[in-house]
């Protein structure tokens, strides 16, 4: 790429097979004492897209498109670039089933070469089995093998859906620290951008902005999920990508979460949810337990790969998705329902038993339990700590006048005992 040669050939007999080959001044060159097997390649945007001093001997089943001239020299094969049959997807193409039609890449101006679900190039390539793709099907051209995994592509909601997500202890998976619940609430448009916009809701089961705290905005392109939030500024980051394959590495502009570092796709497998859809599920950096599914997200819930784990000793996980009204997906280790019960002002989990009133609240709150702690700790939504508290005798009066309006996080800590619940701060 950007070189004066992609590939240069001399005295040899090589196999040239699934590269793309862009933006060089010549894409492949033939020189003296070369005959070289090209089969399934994708020479995009050279200057030259060949060059025959000598003869391949075999020039098969690759795609040429945009190149300024398509070749050069006094040895091509005969009629090479003539457009006489079709190919077995019934696209026209010269005697050596090559194409000269867009390849419909992703995003080749930012070097995304994966093939979209249209390319042409997606079984294209050599029909023999040998070069058969990962996924069993014939191969396709190019570099990036175009994953058919017996389903449609399921995009992102464009409409009502709801995360419900919680947090359990490691070490005592019957408790619940948080739960949390994403909702799209209509639509937006940022710098002629369109989003959906996001929502935290608010002790509520239902797309009801009266009960709900703005939070950011998404929206999909080409399989990418990008997402702007209130807790990363006005930048747009890269949130999930299902245009990968197997193999394939993502780079995110994420601050923080797993996705500040290259993500690679370890594996990609189907997926049977709640409503009888089969979806592709994507493993991510060879983790057992972390993956993604089609139109969902994280398993550990939507914004978990740009955010960073909120309190140690606590695994996020997504317990259901719905959408229109629907069940999609159901993973709720507390009960059999999208949504078990609401409360945020009682926790209670065996002799566990904390009330937290008024809530919301305007000032202060008072704490009322039995069990004994040794430290309160205050959150904000971001996850980050902003208040701490010793021992206080109950009732425990805490003044919290000072912060602004929105949704906060509480955790009470001590032996055997430990309390994470949400307030909410009201004008």
């Amino acid at each position: 790429m950007n070189n004066v040669y992609g590939i240069d050939l001399y005295n040899s007999n090589s196999e040239i097979i699934n590269n793309v080959i862009s933006m060089n001044e010549k894409g492949i060159s033939c020189r003296a004492y070369t005959s070289p097997t090209i089969i399934s390649n994708a020479l995009f945007d050279n200057i030259i897209g060949i060059i025959f001093s000598s003869a391949p001997a075999e020039i098969n089943y690759n795609s040429f498109w945009q190149n300024n001239s398509l070749y050069s020299g006094d040895f091509p094969p005969p009629l090479f670039g003539e457009i006489v049959i079709v190919n077995l997807n019934g696209d026209p193409c010269d005697p050596y089933l090559n194409l000269f039609m867009d390849p419909l890449f992703v995003d080749p101006v930012n070097l995304d070469f994966h093939l979209t679900e249209n390319s042409p190039c997606i079984d294209a390539g050599d029909p023999d089995p040998e070069y058969y793709d990962p996924d069993g099907t014939i191969a396709d051209i190019g570099a990036f093998y175009y994953n058919q995994l017996g389903q449609d592509y399921f995009p992102f909601p464009d409409s009502s859906a709801i995360w419900n997500e919680y947090s359990i202890h490691v070490e005592h998976p019957q408790s619940v620290a948080s739960k949390t619940r994403y909702g799209t609430i209509g639509d937006t448009t940022i710098g002629d951008i369109e989003y959906l916009k996001i929502y935290r809701l608010i002790d509520d089961t239902c797309l009801n902005i009266s009960n709900a705290q703005y939070l950011g905005a998404i929206r999909e392109e080409n399989k990418k999920i990008y997402t702007i939030t209130t807790f990363h500024g006005e930048e747009e980051i890269l949130l999930y990508d299902f245009s990968k394959n197997v193999g394939d590495t993502i780079y995110s502009n994420s601050p923080e979460g797993y996705m500040a570092s290259p993500v690679v796709i370890s594996s990609i497998d189907t997926v049977e949810l709640n409503d009888g859809s089969n979806r592709r599920r994507y493993w991510i950096n060879g983790s057992l337990d972390e993956f993604w599914i089609e139109g969902i997200g994280s398993q550990g819930g939507l914004f978990i790969p740009i955010t960073d784990l909120i309190l140690n000793y606590y695994e996020p996980h997504l317990s259901c998705f719905k959408q229109n009204e629907s069940t999609v997906y159901l993973n709720n280790y507390s009960c059999d329902k999208c949504f078990c019960t609401l409360g945020t002002s009682i926790n209670e989990i065996g002799e566990i038993q904390v009330q937290v009133y008024p809530n919301p609240f305007s000032d202060q709150i008072t704490i009322e339990s039995k069990n004994e702690y040794s430290e309160i700790r205050i959150y904000n939504s971001c996850g980050n700590i902003i208040r701490t508290f010793d021992r206080i005798n109950y009732p425990i009066k805490i003044d919290l006048g000072e912060l602004p309006v929105g949704l906060y996080f509480i955790q009470m800590i001590g032996e055997g005992f430990n309390y994470t619940g949400k307030i909410l701060k009201k004008n």
